[in-house]
């Protein structure tokens, strides 16, 4: 049950220039722990750096530890000045699995692993969601209430830190391309992409809420265009349509558009 999040490295004032090291960059954090401890969020608490781990085979260093008492587990980063690769998400894997079975205490939960790396916003946001996919698809095969309890253990801390981030620096990208249209989206929706968390039974690809809010928006900007009050009009639907229920012929719509003159004044400014 590990979880692996990607994250974005240039904070703390250092400039986007791939010369650096990955030294340079963990002698910074260093420098500067209590703000980056800020950046991370709330409860974290420095552990190491550089922790040695032993194993048979070979040895391992982690660049950074930290433990987080709110969600009461280990967390690690590893430091890359480059984008990141497949092979680094499975080397965060390995440090998880390995913290796990040498550190971790049974009243710790699952340690969880930062990869910090130069992706830009979009590729760190992707990278994110697929993360939290990843988790996911662990779960086929569990009961209802294995899954909503994994989902509350190591899902929800992804789903968080994913929802933070974008709204952080949606007003980092520029307002009129794709990925701002995406940050958007998801913070409009955030309570109808969050459902799947609360029930083990609701699959994590449940859009129905989501696309009827959408309808329902979209339907009142249109009203709003045409001079009507989007609640007085949504009212009169609501009385009108039941009416026409066993109605074969659905030209009555016609009378119920926004632009329709036959409107009531009611539903008029």
């Amino acid at each position: 049950m590990n979880a692996v999040l990607v994250m974005r490295n240039w904070f703390l004032g250092m400039q986007e220039d791939t010369s650096y090291l990955e030294s340079d960059l963990e002698q910074c954090i260093i420098d500067n722990l209590q703000k980056f401890l800020m950046e991370l969020g709330k409860g974290y608490a420095f552990v190491a750096r550089q922790q040695h781990i032993h194993t048979e085979k070979e040895d391992y260093y982690i660049d950074l530890v930290f433990y987080n008492y709110i969600l009461k587990c280990f967390v690690l980063i590893d430091l890359k000045t480059k984008k990141i690769t497949h092979q680094d998400v499975g080397q965060m894997d390995m440090y998880i699995r390995m913290y796990d079975e040498l550190k971790k205490s049974e009243d710790d939960n699952p340690t969880l692993g930062i990869v910090l790396c130069s992706d830009t916003d979009e590729d760190i946001a992707l990278k994110q969601i697929q993360a939290i996919y990843r988790e996911e698809k662990k779960l086929t095969d569990q009961s209802a209430e294995e899954r909503l309890q994994h989902r509350r253990l190591i899902i929800r801390p992804m789903v968080d830190a994913y929802f933070a981030w974008v709204k952080e620096n949606i007003h980092k990208v520029p307002a009129k391309g794709k990925t701002y249209q995406g940050f958007s989206y998801s913070i409009n929706q955030e309570k109808y992409l969050r459902v799947f968390l609360e029930d083990g039974k609701v699959p994590i690809d449940n859009n129905a809420a989501a696309e009827s809010s959408a309808i329902l928006y979209s339907i009142a900007e249109t009203a709003k265009a045409n001079n009507l009050k989007p609640y007085n009009y949504f009212e009169y639907l609501l009385s009108e349509i039941p009416n026409h229920m066993d109605d074969k012929d659905l030209n009555f719509l016609e009378n119920l558009l926004p632009w329709s003159e036959k409107l009531p004044d009611c539903c008029r400014k």
